[in-house]
């Protein structure tokens, strides 16, 4: 796999497919962040870029929603490349395909986490999230 600077400034990296064979399609989707989480003071926000606030309308009377972001402290060509992991980081535990865990060390660095919604102002989400990592790109 090669590793080669992406055309979108917010995407530092991207991996080329493999050569196609004739007749196989391959799909290569590019994510474009549209905002970052912020953890501070107890509370975890998200935070859009300004052209997206309106898209937030309404979203209040929803109690949950999931949220897709970027394990962007993880993207090293070494961690990349681990496809196997002790969950929860426990060597007791069996050795397990990061792709049966919620290891974010994995080839790609996208997650999703359900969060429950606290509040909605403008640009900002407030969410009760345990899982994200504070300044990550979020997707959607």
């Amino acid at each position: 796999m090669k590793t080669g600077h992406s055309a979108f400034p917010s995407l530092p990296h991207w991996r080329d497919p493999a050569p196609a064979e004739p007749g196989l399609l391959v799909l290569l989707v590019c994510a474009q962040p549209i905002g970052y989480v912020r953890k501070a003071d107890g509370r975890t926000t998200v935070v859009l870029e300004k052209e997206y606030g309106p898209g937030l309308l309404r979203l209040g009377r929803h109690t949950e929603i999931w949220v897709l972001w970027c394990f962007d402290r993880n993207d090293t060509p070494e961690k990349n490349a681990t496809l196997q992991v002790n969950p929860r980081g426990k060597s007791e535990s069996r050795l397990t395909g990061v792709f049966a865990t919620h290891s974010p060390v994995r080839p790609n660095l996208i997650a999703m986490t359900q969060c429950m919604v606290i509040s909605v102002e403008a640009k900002v989400i407030e969410m009760d999230s345990q899982g994200m990592t504070w300044s990550t790109h979020y997707y959607a």
